[in-house]
């Protein structure tokens, strides 16, 4: 494999880690964890409990439920080899393990939270979490749900925890203003060709390689201009293997934006200059209708997130914590304690997310 195939590799890897956080913080966008840094965590617990926040504990056979579930998802696409491969500081098991500490404790923060605003599940939705519960055990592998001591019971909490984590954050965002205009959500579909003005480690090239990179750029513009395919010089000048975009406001530099939301289908701009580089960017698709409309929903879903948060940070400011910093270090992707057929997540969509 070659270094810029290895990058790439690197970035959709990356990716996949932002990805993984988002749907594991529970709230409805970003990849920021919302579970308080500044909780106090100290020991005193027995083995099988990993921490206890308020007077809510959080066991080793909880945790077991949604690593299993995390474990197979990312072993079925990636093989098992995925945990020890580096993400920074740590490895991927690292960063997955940080994760699942982190949705595990703000599910428990969101059980209290969910009493302190009389917050409760009807019973239809606590038969549904049973009868999630009893498919995921008749899914997984039996024995393997023996060996690590996993019982019904524990599925159940864990499934009517999340769900009710959810039910929480759906009653205190139900009236938040998420009034999106169509422009503010706008996307477009565009073809690009891009020139870096900066080298791989980030600096700016030379003066002389900067205008050397110019001058290609508008050697192909005369060249579009001439009626050449745009698509396919862009397909041998774009090193980026990426020319096909979607974009939003504020997703670029304001003079790119201006320039090419003003495009109309089938239009090249001129030449675009920003402290990235240059660009020569053909609209496709002025306005998306569909994407708009999805991305509409993720900016309200961000509104709803952040409204939340506040309420969150308030409530877990006063929680105090004890940590077993010795049992949570016996847990692993890697090693032993696989529990075959695991799917946690997959079977909360079935029963909760496809009404």
């Amino acid at each position: 494999m070659n270094k810029q195939k290895k990058r790439g590799a690197g970035r959709h890897l990356r990716r996949s880690v932002c990805l993984l956080i988002c749907i594991l913080l529970l709230l409805p966008s970003g990849c920021s964890e919302v579970t308080r840094t500044d909780i106090q965590f100290t020991t005193g617990l027995s083995e099988n409990e990993l921490f206890k926040i308020g007077q809510e504990v959080c066991t080793s056979r909880q945790a077991a439920v949604l690593l299993a579930s995390q474990r197979n998802s990312y072993e079925a696409v990636y093989g098992d080899g995925i945990w020890k491969i580096p993400i920074g500081e740590s490895d991927f098991e690292g960063v997955v393990l940080d994760s699942m500490k982190a949705l595990l404790a703000q599910m428990k923060c969101m059980v209290l939270m969910a009493e302190e605003y009389d917050v409760t599940l009807p019973e239809a939705e606590k038969r549904r979490i049973r009868e999630a519960a009893a498919e995921f055990c008749q899914s997984a592998d039996t024995g393997e749900l023996a060996a690590a001591g996993v019982t019904e019971d524990d599925v159940y909490q864990v499934f009517y925890e999340y769900r009710l984590s959810n039910q929480l954050i759906d009653e205190l965002t139900r009236n938040v203003d998420v009034e999106i205009s169509d422009n503010d959500a706008r996307i477009v579909q565009v073809q690009q060709i891009f020139f870096s003005a900066v080298d791989a480690e980030g600096n700016p090239v030379s003066p002389e390689e900067k205008q050397n990179r110019s001058d290609r750029m508008a050697a192909i513009k005369q060249r579009i201009d001439s009626g050449e395919d745009f698509g396919k010089l862009a397909e041998i000048y774009d090193v980026s293997q990426q020319t096909h975009f979607s974009v939003g406001r504020r997703e670029m530099p304001q003079v790119y934006e201006d320039i090419v939301f003003a495009l109309e289908d089938g239009e090249v701009s001129d030449i675009i200059e920003t402290d990235k580089g240059f660009y020569l960017v053909k609209c496709l698709e002025d306005y998306d209708i569909e994407a708009t409309q999805a991305h509409k929903e993720q900016m309200g879903a961000v509104k709803k997130k952040d409204a939340f948060s506040q309420l969150y940070d308030t409530f877990t400011a006063g929680l105090t914590s004890e940590f077993n910093h010795s049992a949570w270090e016996q847990l692993s992707l890697s090693g032993e304690g696989k529990i075959t057929g695991a799917d946690f997540f997959g079977i909360y969509r079935d029963y909760f997310e496809e009404q």
